[in-house]
């Protein structure tokens, strides 16, 4: 397979092989240049394509990576090609309300999936944009986060209706700019 056609999760691993790193390395090269912390089940989810990445992620990734000028612009175009190709908004938004609020009170990513019995990884995944909670998840981590700033509470729940109107298939009919504004209307009413 040539290097134009592999995926950004194949260009990562096979640099993170180059380097001699491990995925665990690589994830703590990226904490160290990114908010918030990436583990190495999740670089290793990312290599596989299986997880959604943003833009921030990518290009920290890629910077961890120390490339040569070569291998960034391999890295950046297949980047550039993986986000063209996604038509979910990245990140986020609600997971990076998730973050503040989580940062503000001092709890772990460990701390809250243990409260609401999902996995760190879930919480990780969602305070890094990548992933949206569902219903469910989303009240038992408002239950848990009761002590947090009611407004910053009332922020990710804003942020949720957002990003589940924005992304709702049966929406598809409307044109993104439709939708952000079927958004932004029902985020006013929460």
């Amino acid at each position: 397979m040539a290097n134009e056609t592999k995926t950004f999760g194949e260009l990562v691993a096979e640099a993170r092989r180059k380097n001699g790193l491990k995925q665990s390395d690589l994830a703590a090269l990226v904490t160290k240049i990114h908010e918030p912390q990436v583990g190495g089940s999740t670089i290793s989810r990312i290599e596989t394509g299986g997880v959604p990445i943003s833009m921030g992620l990518g290009l920290s990734i890629i910077d961890a990576l120390d490339p040569t000028p070569s291998q960034r612009r391999q890295l950046e175009q297949a980047l550039d090609s993986y986000l063209d190709e996604f038509k979910l908004p990245a990140p986020y938004q609600s997971g990076l309300v998730l973050d503040q609020i989580m940062k503000k009170i001092g709890m772990t990513n460990v701390d809250l999936a243990t409260r609401i019995g999902k996995s760190h990884q879930l919480i990780q995944a969602v305070r890094a944009g990548i992933k949206l909670l569902s219903d469910e998840a989303l009240m038992a981590i408002r239950q848990e986060l009761s002590k947090a700033p009611a407004e910053l509470l009332q922020e990710l729940m804003r942020r949720h209706v957002v990003d589940v109107l924005m992304t709702m298939p049966r929406l598809t009919y409307l044109t993104k700019t439709q939708r952000k504004r079927l958004a932004e209307c029902a985020a006013q009413i929460i």
